[in-house]
């Protein structure tokens, strides 16, 4: 018989073992601290511990699945931020049981949808996510950004057109940058959530042509989150002029851009020569009643 503990009854140790055997075999490989695990899967992550649970059989941890609830495209979602059986417990019913639990849950905190993320390269996890109900409704493109030696020397302003007007490229918060989205309706990764990076350090930078702000970028060293231009404003060297100042102020050698089913980003990264990942994900959800 297959019983859950929630997260928030069961030592952080168990639930750390669990998940790394659980993911041991996993496409991606990934070495991690305990510490790390927890501040970073309970927290930008966005998993909560009364969401997320253990899977025992008798006393054994065999599976693991972490959850939690957001706004995503402004409907309560409840996430699956990983689920993971460990080798010896597999094709014995233990996934699709916890998978009937998180749904069950769901109801409880009354979500309007399930949602998740799959490599496209896990076939099988995608027939089984299918099986259970749920659809693909995104593409996770995964770009990787290496800014020639002359990014770092050449001025932000640099890239923008003269024409008359007054451009700056300045850093800003992240509340400056929310405004930005009442224009930009486009769908963003849960991981490049404004939610998700308002608990990472990051940078911001925004651009103002006249005294107005017209783009926003946000990112680390490691990875571009997010970069947008409003629509009468493209084609000015806006969204260069902020790559420019993400380069240079933090000292990026090379990144990692994620978008979703997005033309213009596709376009844009496309122009910059940035190189495509050799997998991606898709975004599986479904529709709860």
């Amino acid at each position: 018989m297959i019983t859950f503990r929630c997260c928030s009854d069961v030592d952080d140790i168990v639930i750390f073992e669990t998940f790394r055997e659980g993911f041991s075999d996993y496409y991606i490989k990934s070495e991690m601290t305990q510490d790390f695990f927890i501040e970073h899967f309970f927290g930008a992550e966005g998993n909560t511990r009364d969401l997320s649970f253990v899977a025992y059989k008798g006393e054994e941890a065999v599976g693991i699945l972490l959850a939690g609830v957001r706004l995503l495209d402004g409907l309560k979602t409840l996430r699956c931020g990983g689920m993971a059986v460990i080798p010896k417990g597999r094709k014995k019913g233990v996934a699709k049981a916890m998978m009937q639990e998180h749904e069950r849950m769901a109801k409880v905190e009354n979500v309007h949808q399930l949602f998740l993320e799959v490599l496209t390269v896990n076939q099988a996890a995608y027939n089984f996510y299918e099986q259970l109900g749920y659809e693909k409704v995104y593409d996770l493109t995964y770009r990787l950004f290496k800014p020639a030696a002359t990014w770092k020397k050449i001025s932000p302003e640099s890239s923008l057109l003269s024409d008359g007007t007054f451009y700056s490229v300045q850093k800003i918060t992240l509340t400056d940058l929310e405004a930005l989205r009442h224009f930009d309706e486009s769908h963003l990764p849960w991981q490049g959530s404004l939610e998700y990076v308002s608990k990472l350090p990051v940078e911001i930078f925004g651009v103002f042509k006249n005294g107005q702000l017209i783009a926003g970028l946000i990112g680390s060293s490691k990875r571009l989150f997010y970069i947008y231009v409003t629509p009468s404003h493209r084609l000015e060297g806006v969204g260069k002029a902020l790559l420019r100042a993400f380069v240079q102020e933090c000292e990026v050698e090379m990144c990692q851009f994620v978008y979703t089913n997005n033309a213009r980003l596709h376009t844009f990264a496309n122009h910059l020569g940035m190189e495509t990942a050799e997998f991606g994900q898709y975004e599986y959800y479904k529709w709860l009643d």
